[in-house]
């Protein structure tokens, strides 16, 4: 089957990052943390759409959500560490007339497994599983109850597409040292489980201290596209978009080097099947 344009895009940005990478030269790698390392952080983002959609069905409402999150990532044992990111969301649908279909519940638990591949590479693999921690209206009963969406009032909308993903991913990061910037990227394969079809991510980032140790701008884009048609859109359809993110780094060095906070705004650019909207963040981390 041809590739798509977003596909294209998607695999000439992701292996542009990577080679860009190795022409810097740099030694560092892509930052598995260290036997009993660790990083965590905590945020907060407000999302607002003026569209909103369930099951990759459009709803005809507006959207507006809070995430809460919990992330963190250990160092098990040499060249590998864990991630885990914990949501708890709070989404409300608002009707053209005004009535407003509220559900604050957790929301998609991520749990990933990073590996370098070789020391002298900065390379590394990760496997990510996301996992559902609630159940979409599409299972809360018999038939379909997401065709009709106020009989699910109560924990409408869901906070996620409600499905089993695994994702197989090539990762790199790495330092420009001397200069006080870095450079990330990634390009994995999304299996889907559960009716919706797989797909190809990839993110790629940059950021860069303009007030060496305390202040850094940063700029952060990911991608999801599709690799199928979905079997019965009617039902559901599986989402794929473009978004990118503006961010602002500040620590608390010097009386707390290991303390940053992060100011963040985004925006989803290109959306089918999801809404397009935008987003800010508050972050506050920590490494231990």
């Amino acid at each position: 089957m041809p590739k798509s344009p977003q596909t294209l895009l998607i695999l000439t940005v992701a292996l542009s990052a990577l080679c860009a990478a190795f022409a810097a030269g740099a030694s560092a790698g892509p930052w598995i943390k260290a036997p009993g390392e660790a990083f965590v952080k905590g945020g907060l983002t407000h999302y607002s759409a003026e569209d909103s959609f369930n099951q990759g069905r459009d709803t005809g409402m507006a959207y507006t959500g809070q995430t809460f999150n919990v992330y963190g990532e250990v160092g098990l044992v040499e060249g590998l560490q864990a991630v885990v990111d914990l949501p708890v969301v709070m989404g409300v649908n608002t009707s053209a007339a005004g009535v407003r279909y509220t559900n604050q519940s957790l929301g998609d638990l991520r749990l990933e497994l990073d590996g370098a591949l070789l020391p002298e590479l900065p390379l590394a693999i990760g496997v990510e599983t996301k996992i559902p921690l609630y159940t979409p209206i599409g299972r809360q009963g018999p038939g379909d109850p997401a065709a009709d969406f106020p009989r699910s009032r109560i924990n409408f909308p869901d906070p996620g597409d409600g499905n089993v993903d695994m994702t197989l991913k090539l990762l790199t990061g790495l330092s420009l040292h001397p200069t006080p910037a870095w450079v990330t990227a990634e390009l994995g394969y999304r299996a889907r489980f559960g009716g919706f079809v797989d797909g190809l991510t990839a993110s790629l980032g940059a950021g860069w201290f303009v007030w060496p140790e305390h202040v850094a701008l940063g700029l952060y884009g990911n991608a999801l596209v599709n690799l199928g048609q979905d079997a019965d859109p009617a039902l559901r359809s599986t989402k794929q978009f473009t978004y990118v993110q503006a961010f602002v780094l500040i620590t608390a060095a010097p009386l707390a080097d290991d303390l940053s906070l992060t100011l963040s705004a985004g925006a989803v650019v290109q959306a089918d099947n999801t809404s397009r909207g935008t987003d800010l963040g508050l972050g506050v981390s920590y490494a231990f």
